[in-house]
């Protein structure tokens, strides 16, 4: 399945689980969101359902520097609301 630029993977149960040696590379890779460390802090207090402006306070950054973290994941990650983000980090364990 794609989403923008990205595919999502889906976990593909083995039969050989801890046995294989390819465990985890090929029944369950590692998703490549492409977010850069700031984004990421950022994003994972928007996913947890912080607001703009308490997520600049907690991390000492002015609410418009956290409104393009913002912005610029969503485009990166290929969705349009918060709504949309949540689903998509839930669906790729993007903060697991």
């Amino acid at each position: 399945m794609t989403n923008g630029l990205f595919s999502t993977f889906e976990y593909v149960p083995c039969p050989l689980r801890g046995e294989c040696r390819h465990e985890c590379i090929i029944c369950r890779p590692e998703f490549n969101h492409k977010l850069s460390s700031a984004e990421m802090r950022v994003m994972s207090l928007w996913f947890s359902g912080s607001s703009e402006d308490i997520i600049a306070s907690r991390l000492c950054l002015s609410p418009h520097t956290i409104h393009n973290h913002i912005r610029n994941s969503y485009i990166k990650l290929g969705v349009h609301s918060r709504a949309e983000f949540v689903k998509f980090a839930d669906n790729n364990g993007l903060f697991k």
